[in-house]
């Protein structure tokens, strides 16, 4: 019989360690997400497009959780944002989709006004 695999959540701090004692490199794809080091989806021409499902799963309902007032998660194939906003434990209360020729309003930054278009490219 093997033995059982143990998981172990990190902190950010040992996370960095792990950065500066060389365990991970500067050319490592990976991020810490609730506590897990995780390998993130290979740089390409259009990175949202690969991880947007993953993101939207993972990072958004995370985000939420500890209190971010909002996300927002472009949508490369769609060629749209997804505004998520109010959150709570359970996730985002107000999620909004937005397209070409309309525009966004940060929360905390009511006087920026940003063109969908610019954002998508």
């Amino acid at each position: 019989m093997g033995m059982p695999l143990v998981r172990r959540s990190f902190t950010v701090g040992e996370y960095h360690r792990m950065a500066e004692a060389g365990i991970l490199g500067e050319d490592d794809r990976v991020e810490l997400i609730d506590g897990q080091v995780v390998a993130m989806t290979p740089i390409g021409p259009e990175v949202g497009d690969t991880s947007f499902e993953a993101d939207r799963r993972t990072k958004i309902p995370l985000y939420s959780r500890t209190g971010i007032p909002e996300a927002w998660l472009v949508n490369l194939p769609a060629d749209t944002i997804e505004c998520h906003r109010e959150p709570t434990s359970e996730g985002y209360a107000d999620i909004r989709t937005v397209q070409r020729g309309e525009t966004l309003t940060p929360v905390r930054l009511p006087g920026i006004t940003l063109r969908v278009d610019a954002i998508l490219g």
